[in-house]
């Protein structure tokens, strides 16, 4: 029976995976269309600088490399101590950072527009909540906002994960 269902579950996931591409002919990732992420009404819209893209569509500059293997409380402090270009930084928000995704990773493995510079993966964004561990007999913790460039989606870790960080200014 269990292996019944683990079967199941696979198949299930093999057919996501096969529909869940981008929009056009043999996309997806099983079909190795790598490069329909981004819709045609992004071309120019990310324009990099040295040190900046500029979101023209919202109007937003982003960092365009960003820091790697940072706390939630240190990227947040690296966003507000951060100088480039004199403007004022900090952490995006989930929408915010959503909205530079495409659908399916491009040829760097990333749903961010090549515009950006690598790494990839998990950033942490301006998110924070609390929730009751069981584990910890109910103790309430602290748990920070993430989004994943890689994969996609969102949600919330530890104080003791260690994730990327691009902050962003809204001028």
């Amino acid at each position: 029976m269990k292996k019944k269902y683990l079967l199941v579950i696979l198949m299930l996931f093999v057919v996501a995976v096969l529909i869940s591409g981008c929009e056009g002919k043999n996309t997806g990732i099983l079909a190795g269309d790598t490069t329909c992420n981004m819709p045609e009404t992004w071309q120019g819209r990310f324009v990099a600088g040295a040190d900046t893209v500029k979101d023209t569509k919202k109007d937003m500059i982003w960092e365009k490399s960003g820091k790697s293997g940072v706390s939630w409380q240190k990227a947040n402090a690296y966003c507000v101590a951060l100088k480039t270009n004199g403007l004022t930084w900090r952490l995006p928000t989930i929408g915010e950072f959503n909205a530079i995704l495409g659908k399916c990773p491009q040829e760097n493995d990333c749903r961010l527009d090549t515009a950006f510079d690598a790494p990839c993966g998990i950033f942490w964004v301006d998110k924070t909540t609390t929730y009751k561990d069981a584990a910890q007999g109910g103790k309430e913790v602290n748990v920070y906002g993430f989004v994943d460039a890689k994969f996609g989606g969102s949600g919330y870790d530890t104080v003791d994960e260690r994730h990327l960080v691009k902050c962003v200014s809204s001028k």
